[in-house]
């Protein structure tokens, strides 16, 4: 088909591709021109997040637990199934992978005055390498109930089939429950043109 250049502007007969390559550049784009279903999948933001709809119960023998129960309050804008608010892990499905800020918060309130609250994040099952510690405050004497608080952010590069779950641990030498209300786990990936 021969180009055409029409009266009113426009040109036809140029077929898809027909374009050198590098003649359409960003200031040829109109401001809001491009869908997202158009963008590459590392151009899209996934987000998911839940917050405890009951306490749980966390060992105070100073191991780590993976926070569940993350069904209320619950979003999730990602790929079919990956946010899995009961068993509280994200799993990274195909098309997901990239850099993910991740964060969490739980409190407890019947800890003891100086003891310890850690909250990180398990990549694949493993212990967190990351996490964040809050001692409880002076709370008069040592067997006073305190409340301690405690959140923890990190980024992190996630492959195809890598999960994440929240961890606690507290060492209060017996088990304690978490505030529902306080306790949160979610993420984001980092949407990369």
């Amino acid at each position: 088909m021969a180009i055409t250049l029409n009266g009113n502007g426009t040109i036809t007969g140029i077929s898809v591709g027909g374009l050198p390559d590098g003649i359409v550049d960003t200031d040829m784009i109109a401001a809001n021109a491009v869908l997202a279903t158009k963008l590459a999948t590392t151009a899209t933001s996934l987000a998911f997040m839940g917050t405890q709809a009951s306490g749980q119960s966390i060992a105070g023998d100073s191991s780590w637990v993976t926070a569940t129960g993350f069904t209320a309050n619950s979003i999730s804008n990602n790929t079919g199934s990956s946010w899995n608010t009961t068993n509280g892990r994200f799993t990274v499905a195909s098309g997901q992978e990239g850099t993910y800020i991740l964060f969490g918060c739980t409190r407890i309130v019947n800890q003891h005055r100086w003891q310890y609250l850690n909250v990180g994040f398990k990549i694949n099952g493993a212990n967190p390498a990351h996490y964040s510690t809050q001692q409880s405050p002076y709370g008069g004497n040592s067997g006073t109930d305190v409340s301690n608080f405690n959140d923890s952010f990190y980024i992190k590069s996630l492959s195809v089939g890598d999960y994440v779950e929240l961890g606690l641990w507290q060492d209060h030498g017996s088990a304690l429950n978490t505030d529902p209300v306080n306790t949160s786990f979610g993420g984001m990936r980092l949407a990369l043109l």
